[in-house]
Formats: structure tokens, C-alpha cells, sequence
């Protein structure tokens, strides 16, 4: 129905859901770039020379 006016419940549904879902996200993007690659000084120093030999 348009235009309806919603109850305090459903909005703040929505206030949760538009905050949580982003920092559900956030979270998993950070456990996976801080727990699975790890970017040693060894791994570090392979990658620039592999970039340094190409053409």
C-alpha cells in the first residue's frame, strides 16, 4: 500500500538491516584479507621480483 505509514517495529527492522548486513561485510572482508593472505616480508620481496622481470 502507498504511502502507509510504517510502525516503529518495521522501521526499525529496516535501521538494523541497513546496518548490520554492510558490517556483516566488513567483518568477513576483513577476516579474509587479515587471516588468509598474509603478505610476509619473503612473500613481499617474491612478488617484486617477479614484477621486476617482466618486460
Amino acid at each position: 500500500m502507498p504511502n502507509a505509514t510504517q510502525k516503529a517495529g518495521t522501521l526499525l527492522g529496516i535501521k538494523a538491516i541497513l546496518l548490520l548486513y554492510p558490517a556483516a561485510a566488513l567483518t568477513a572482508a576483513i577476516l579474509v584479507l587479515g587471516y588468509l593472505y598474509r603478505l610476509t616480508d619473503q612473500k613481499h620481496a617474491e612478488m617484486i621480483a617477479e614484477i621486476e622481470a617482466r618486460p
